[in-house]
């Protein structure tokens, strides 16, 4: 039985860091492997690097949007993140998130 993972990219940063990671666990049998883009990679202004992330290839299963344009709340970006990544994990189930964080 596969198990099902979820891979949380929020900047090209650590994008370029998971990529490797994202591309062995997509070829491997063992693993159903969706990758999850949000933070900067959404954000014109930031170069909306979905599109790298698209130019290589790699399918993107879903995207959350927490920052707008000229977002200057962080509480509301929190509020939005845990409302959003709350209702995909209880859809999807996943059995294991991967993700890199400071």
């Amino acid at each position: 039985m596969k198990k099902k993972l979820a891979v949380i990219t929020a900047t090209r940063a650590e994008y370029g860091l998971l990529n490797p990671l994202i591309k062995q666990l997509s070829g491997d049998a063992f693993f159903d492997c969706h990758v999850i883009v949000t933070g900067t990679h959404l954000v014109k202004k930031y170069g909306y690097t979905i599109n790298q992330i698209l130019d290589d290839q790699i399918a993107v299963a879903h995207t959350i949007h927490i920052l707008s344009e000229n977002e200057n709340n962080p509480a509301e970006v929190i509020a939005t993140a845990i409302r959003e990544f709350s209702a995909l994990y209880e859809a999807e189930q996943y059995d294991g998130i991967i993700l890199l964080g400071d």
